[in-house]
């Protein structure tokens, strides 16, 4: 799964796109101007953005651009009505990764989003596995030594996370930012109670002290030896 913004004016487009990512189980934010992208941009951090190019407040290939020079790394799919050459250069000198023209169909850039997202960084794997602890990311399901351990959506979320980057330390307003939705509208208590109940269910299974605190900084996980 990954952290997904759309940029969009089109509404209609953006909830179908919206709907269409959730069923796939990517966590979705969706904003309709440019001016809100750079905020989210600034604010969040994302796995991809899928950016239109024609939008209020600025256009797509400002918020581009303005993104890379902050050192922004997420990938960006670029959306327009125009196919011309020129544009196509544009977008993709400006910082772009991917390049889709309207109309489009919803399977294809969907496809285009899961070969993205299966580069080096992993994010696109079907399965996450440590030791015995297993996440299916296409059923949704986790289980530890071949035994089901149920997760909430929002603890598998974070477990994912988590077990994606071992032995790096998150506080938690990263993680806020990294693994909660823009539009839940929720502090850092819920990042210590979803921490909470994720350590209570891994150590009824059998695996303690996975989710390690660190004083004053905030929490890594340290793989099973």
């Amino acid at each position: 799964m990954a952290k997904i913004l759309i940029v969009e004016d089109d509404i209609a487009v953006s909830e179908s796109l919206k709907a269409w990512l959730e069923t796939e189980l990517h966590r979705v934010d969706v904003v309709a101007d440019g001016l809100s992208a750079k905020e989210y941009l600034k604010s969040y951090d994302y796995d991809l953005v899928i950016l239109d190019w024609n939008l209020p407040g600025c256009e797509g290939i400002e918020v581009c651009s303005e993104y890379r020079r902050a050192g922004g790394d997420a990938y960006i799919i670029m959306l327009t009505g125009q196919s011309a050459p020129e544009f196509v250069e544009s977008g993709l000198d400006t910082g772009a990764d991917d390049y889709v023209t309207k109309p489009f169909d919803a399977r294809e850039l969907s496809a285009r989003i899961r070969a993205m997202l299966r580069r080096p960084t992993g994010i696109g794997s079907n399965v996450v596995k440590v030791s015995t602890l297993t996440l299916d990311l296409k059923s949704h399901q986790a289980s530890i030594a071949g035994q089901a351990l149920k997760l909430m959506p929002l603890e598998f979320s974070l477990l994912e996370f988590m077990l994606r980057h071992p032995n790096e330390v998150f506080s938690c307003e990263t993680l806020l930012k990294r693994v909660w939705s823009a539009e839940a509208e929720v502090g850092l208590e819920s990042v210590y109670s979803c921490v909470t109940r994720l350590r209570r269910k891994l150590k009824n299974s059998g695996y303690a002290d996975l989710i390690e605190t660190v004083h004053g900084v905030g929490y890594k996980f340290t793989p099973p030896t």
